[in-house]
């Protein structure tokens, strides 16, 4: 979804002929952007890029050109013990004309790693933008639940800022032969978190491109592992995010019991930076979320006790562009 938010300036005359070329500078009603904030850069292709990673000001000295701007939310910290990956922060596009003056930048944290009793992965931060006296937020992912928790799906809608938020972390796996417990429901710029009924693996969290839907059926539960896909726009250069993705889900962790091979990998199934379930055979731990992508983090193993962490959510962060 696109957000509109256009102020034109009015067209000044060139008082009598004379007003030069700071006059002519204003036909059609737009003046090229000054501005600074983040990490700047211009690489070349007719436009300057913010990045910000951490809290700051977008300052305009200058114009009132259009921009491109991209807002996202802390993605969801993994589920404990055969936990579902976390789900991605909310991946929100807007296109704004400048406006002279200071514009607060706000960067939501991701969720911590199972953080307490219950085995969940925390939900991300908001993300928000405060460009000319309106915010604009990116909500948090939802975190994975962990064995121990019934129903992962109990973190729906736990998002901070629901519906704004992004998307649901996966499950724990249900009992075998039963439904799968119902992924963490996604918000409006997210997707929904995975389920899985195999008890030894959890669910995928939701993407900014994808998330859901539960397995079937046991047989095919590995695949409930998967994380859901992050997402890009056409102007994002490839330097930005991971190949110019962000917003990844993180992937399910744990083995596929009483199934022996083949073993989930929790690897995203798509770019955007989310973390990999941890697993047993062959073992690893689940990894965080690639930083300042509000990616989710991978879900925790149950084979063994290194294991059975799931891994961090990754901060948000806020990418504008205009014209050189």
């Amino acid at each position: 979804m696109v957000d509109f938010f256009k102020k034109e300036k009015p067209f000044q005359g060139f008082n009598g002929f004379g007003g030069g070329a700071a006059s002519l500078a204003t036909v059609g009603g737009t003046t090229p952007i000054t501005a600074t904030g983040g990490t700047k850069a211009t690489p070349g292709d007719g436009y300057i890029y913010h990045l910000f990673n951490s809290p700051a000001n977008f300052v305009i000295s200058e114009g009132n050109a259009e921009m491109d701007v991209l807002i996202i939310g802390g993605g969801g910290g993994g589920g404990k013990d055969r936990g579902g990956g976390g789900g991605a922060g909310a991946f929100r596009p807007a296109t704004l004309n400048g406006v002279t003056g200071t514009h607060p930048v706000a960067i939501g944290e991701g969720g911590a790693k199972d953080p307490g009793p219950t085995n969940y992965g925390a939900n991300g931060g908001d993300t928000t933008f405060t460009f000319d006296s309106t915010a604009y937020i990116a909500g948090g992912g939802g975190g994975g639940s962990g064995d121990g928790a019934s129903g992962g799906g109990a973190n729906v809608p736990s998002f901070s800022s629901f519906p704004i938020g992004g998307s649901g972390g996966g499950t724990t796996g249900s009992p075998i032969g039963s439904a799968p417990w119902p992924g963490g429901n996604g918000g409006l710029y997210g997707n929904p978190g995975k389920g899985s009924n195999e008890s030894g693996t959890g669910g995928g969290g939701g993407g900014a491109g994808s998330g859901g839907p539960n397995a079937p059926s046991p047989s095919t539960s590995s695949t409930a592992s998967t994380a859901g896909d992050g997402k890009t726009l056409p102007w994002i250069p490839t330097s930005y995010g991971v190949s110019g993705y962000f917003a990844g889900g993180g992937g399910g962790g744990g083995r596929q019991y009483p199934y022996p091979s083949p073993s989930p990998t929790g690897t995203p199934s798509a770019p955007g930076g989310g973390g990999k379930g941890g697993q047993d055979n062959p073992a690893f731990s689940a990894t965080d979320g690639t930083a300042n992508t509000g990616s989710g983090g991978g879900g925790g193993d149950g084979g063994g006790t290194p294991h059975r962490d799931g891994g961090n959510g990754a901060d948000g962060a806020v990418l504008i562009r205009y014209e050189a």
